[in-house]
Formats: C-alpha cells, sequence, structure tokens
C-alpha cells in the first residue's frame, strides 16, 4: 500500500535551479523535491510521498489524513474500537460510497 504523507515545510532551498524543501513530521525531517508544488512555501502542509511533494493540503486536510493514519495504526495493532473507527473514517461511515450517475444506470444491465 501507497500513501502520501502530510509533513510540513520548514526550510526551502534552490539548488541549481531546483526547490527542495525540509519538511517535519514526528521531528522527523527530510528533504524533498517541490518540483509538483511550485507555490509551496515555508508553513505549508503538503503531502509527500517518495521524496516528492504531491501538493499542498489545509491543516484540516492535514488533520483527517493523521486521524486516518492513526485509525490504520489502531487497526493493525488490534486495538480498534468504535470511537478510534470513527475519529479516522466517520465521514465514511456516515456516507456510504455511491456509484456515480453513469455507473449507476449499468446496474442490473447485462453485459455482452
Amino acid at each position: 500500500m501507497c500513501i502520501a504523507i502530510p509533513k510540513r515545510i520548514q526550510a526551502i532551498e534552490t539548488i541549481n535551479d531546483i526547490r527542495r524543501a525540509t519538511v517535519v513530521r514526528n521531528e522527523t525531517a527530510e528533504s524533498v523535491s517541490l518540483s509538483m508544488t511550485p507555490q509551496a512555501k515555508v508553513g505549508d502542509m503538503v503531502l509527500v510521498f517518495q521524496g516528492n511533494a504531491l501538493r499542498v493540503v489545509s491543516e484540516s486536510e492535514a488533520q483527517q489524513i493523521d486521524a486516518a493514519l492513526t485509525c490504520l495504526g489502531q487497526a493493525l495493532e488490534g486495538e480498534m474500537t468504535e470511537e478510534g473507527l470513527r475519529a479516522g473514517f466517520g465521514d465514511l461511515m456516515d456516507n456510504p460510497a455511491q456509484l456515480p450517475p453513469h455507473l449507476q444506470a449499468q446496474v442490473g444491465k447485462k453485459i455482452f
């Protein structure tokens, strides 16, 4: 499973016209490329995957992702409670996924 993790930009530097940022999460820092997020600035939260900042995210979206990751960790450790599940995935529990209209129209039809 591949998951992009929200991290805060602590510093930005440009070397040979390439922007890189030092990002931090849980007191662990790493250097990532900002080539896909040219608008990113110090203090922003970015989603990081394999050494790249994929996009800038809001504080609230970063918190939602953190809650979901915490919930997954609890599930993997066998410590899941309904309260924990609701904290991480309450939005999905309260609003079950639905097919988009163009696929709903196909339900029940024969496919040859």
